[in-house]
């Protein structure tokens, strides 16, 4: 979870947090609009967290919240821990994103090997 925490971004036009897959980009945003998102200057400070104290604090329970409402809109790579857009994961392949499905296609392990 901490990975979609890190993935998950505030978007001061909107003023709420969104997540981006890593593969393709796909933007999904969490539908809870965050009223902390309100001044340039101050997301820039709550980013970075330099804000401190109760502002610092209500951001950072934000954008868990946030992050853990888009876990369902995503899904855990089993291999890389990535978590992934709908279309660039492959439940087929045992739960890996397009990345790591690619990476063991190009080096297959022949379970007959020793």
């Amino acid at each position: 979870m901490r990975q979609l925490y890190e993935q998950t971004a505030p978007d001061a036009t909107k003023k709420r947090f969104y997540a981006r897959c890593p593969i393709c980009g796909k933007r999904r945003g969490a539908f809870e609009p965050s009223l902390l998102l309100e001044s340039a200057a101050g997301l820039k400070a709550l980013e970075s967290g330099l804000a401190g104290g109760v502002r610092q604090a209500a951001y950072d329970k934000s954008r868990l919240k946030a992050a853990s409402r888009l876990a369902r809109f995503f899904n855990r790579c089993r291999r890389c821990g990535l978590w992934v857009c709908d279309d660039c994961f492959d439940i087929e392949s045992g739960g890996c994103c397009l990345k790591c499905r690619a990476t063991q296609a190009l080096n297959p392990k022949n379970e007959n090997d020793n």
